[in-house]
């Protein structure tokens, strides 16, 4: 799907919702969310480094791994709400993001931090993936924003052709490709001596994406890149909140192979 039917169908989805003056503070308001567990995992097993997402009552993800992500999932909020992130199968909070968020908004929690044996110290960033600020749409490129997660060691992100840029850990930088294949390298300093991952980023025009670069849980001396579609994940998102408000939903969900 082009960025324009993508946006055209957003934008048709807020339009329908939107109240004719803004909400008061305390009106229930829906919007998305999804996790990305972008920690540095130093276990011996690193299946232990999973965590859950919640939100009163729903369970909104489960078991994210070191490098795993979610499916963005709807939730009606109000200001005093709050998304909790726990250790799966767990009731301890590790970490709480207010849901101060925009109405029918998109939004990302990357989970950054150390999951070690002295437990979880963990910290997220929350980043709005949509609404898109017009001054960060460009026609005909995809916008990939990438996040330095590892804080143990320097990486550096070469590009194409270009030369090796230095990321600064825990930040977040936009680009904007043009559609295809984007050879990328990350460069960094192993047993002293450095060296390099490749790999390549992808787009269409028009699509937002989120890569997310991290120490591998298996090796967590060398960096790991993962790209998710947002795009995708949003227009996925949207389709199944719509297919669930339709009659006969809740019934389809529980009839087996429905």
């Amino acid at each position: 799907m082009n960025r324009s039917i993508l946006f055209g169908f957003l934008f048709s989805v807020l339009a329908l919702s939107a109240p004719a003056q803004e909400s008061a503070p305390d009106k229930p308001k829906e919007g998305f969310v999804r996790i990305i567990n972008a920690c540095t995992v130093e276990l011996k097993e690193p299946w232990r480094a999973g965590v859950d997402l919640t939100f009163k009552d729903q369970v909104l993800a489960r078991d994210m791994r070191g490098g795993e992500g979610a499916a963005y999932k709807p939730i009606t909020f109000v200001g005093k709400d709050a998304v909790d992130v726990m250790p799966t199968g767990q009731k301890t909070k590790v970490s709480s993001v207010p849901a101060s968020f925009e109405k029918g908004g998109f939004y990302s929690i990357l989970l950054t931090g150390m999951i070690n044996e002295d437990g979880f110290k963990v910290a997220p960033l929350v980043v709005p993936d949509f609404p898109v600020p017009e001054a960060k749409i460009r026609q005909g490129f995809g916008r990939v924003k990438v996040l330095n997660a590892v804080t143990t060691f320097p990486v550096s992100l070469k590009l194409d052709d270009g030369t090796a840029t230095r990321l600064e850990p825990l930040a977040l930088t936009e680009l904007f490709l043009t559609p295809g294949s984007h050879p990328y390298g990350l460069t960094f300093a192993y047993k002293g001596q450095p060296r390099e991952m490749q790999g390549f980023l992808t787009v269409t025009a028009g699509s937002q994406s989120t890569a997310v670069i991290f120490a591998s849980p298996e090796k967590p001396d060398r960096p790991v890149l993962r790209l998710w579609d947002d795009s995708a994940q949003m227009r996925a998102a949207l389709e199944a909140a719509e297919a669930a408000k339709k009659p006969g939903a809740d019934a389809a969900a529980e009839t087996p192979g429905g």
